[in-house]
């Protein structure tokens, strides 16, 4: 129950992060790596004056890929990650230290046509992205050499998945073939289908929520037995999404937000519990959220675990015991 601070190696310059994914290095146990959205200002944005600025988008965002030994007091950059087909990422769902799927949350950057896109439900203009990376070989490779690499260089790129409304949250599904996608403004999370021949996304299943759905997680129920499976998926959001526009731009601002937990029952049909809900004293808005389970005393049914929440404009994480 208690955080703490990583100090960079190999890594200098701003670091303005937002959807990440973690997973376990294949090679090594102790160890993870570190997917990183990060949205940095675009030089030539900078460079340019006022009237060309109006044809030059003002951020020029990559993802960071980042290794770290658990207990470590470090976390070392390996490179960075730039294509032009990912130009609004907004999450990360990574397959392997060398694969990756990410969110286009919006296809224009900013004016009335994104504002379009936040309100006209047939806007299905952005899509998802799946990037492969050369393999690297960190044992044997200087980790500098590596880390200087042009971003662009060494990966491929194409779209795994269009045709979606503000596909926004991305990450691991039921099992390796699977990835959890939300519609945040559409409210729905949809599970897809990853097909490894040509590494695309096909939907197959649609989970309709009341409020903004974010970031989704998958628990996995470490004591299940056989009709007392807890596992499900969590989805964080702000339950007056309407008033962000406004609230948003004010540092004393409220802004509600609730988590969702949804499972199947015995039919085979997903049902949505709230979890948790704050009316904005406790936690302002809230993108992301997961479930660390506690161990269940003796014999009983009743499944607990620690619920982690925070959100985009939010001053810190909560925690919270709750009944699943």
């Amino acid at each position: 129950m208690k955080s703490s601070r990583l100090a960079f190696e190999n890594f200098q310059g701003n670091f303005v992060t937002h959807g990440i994914d973690v997973i376990a290095d294949p090679k090594h146990a102790d160890s993870v790596y570190i997917f990183a959205i990060n949205h940095l200002p675009n030089p030539d944005f900078l460079a340019a004056s006022a009237e060309e600025r109006q044809d030059i988008p003002a951020a020029r965002s990559q993802i960071e890929l980042f290794h770290h030994v658990l207990n470590s007091k470090t976390v070392r950059h390996i490179r960075s990650i730039r294509h032009p087909l990912v130009y609004t990422p907004n999450d990360i769902s990574a397959v392997s230290p060398s694969e990756l799927y990410v969110t286009n949350d919006h296809y224009y950057r900013d004016g009335i046509k994104r504002a379009i896109e936040d309100l006209w439900p047939f806007a299905k203009w952005s899509y998802t992205v799946n990037i492969q990376i050369d393999d690297l070989d960190l044992d044997s490779g200087s980790a500098s050499a590596i880390s200087q690499l042009d971003p662009e260089s060494e990966l491929r790129a194409d779209i795994a998945l269009s045709g979606m409304w503000n596909n926004n949250g991305l990450g691991h599904g039921r099992n390796v073939d699977e990835v959890v996608i939300s519609s945040a403004i559409g409210a729905e999370l949809y599970l897809a289908k990853i097909h490894s021949t040509n590494h695309t996304l096909s939907v197959h299943t649609t989970i309709p929520f009341d409020t903004v759905t974010d970031n989704p997680s998958y628990y996995v129920d470490p004591y299940a037995s056989e009709g007392n499976d807890a596992s499900g998926f969590v989805v964080a959001g702000i339950s007056q999404g309407i008033y962000l526009a406004k609230t948003g731009h004010d540092i004393h601002g409220k802004d509600p937000m609730q988590v969702w937990y949804t499972r199947q029952n015995g039919s085979g049909k997903w049902e949505n519990k709230l979890l948790f809900e704050d009316d904005s004293e406790r936690i302002r808005t809230a993108s992301a959220a997961v479930l660390v389970p506690i161990k269940p005393k003796g014999d009983a049914r009743q499944k607990q675990a620690w619920l982690f929440v925070t959100g985009f404009l939010s001053e810190s994480m909560i925690a919270v015991k709750v009944d699943l």
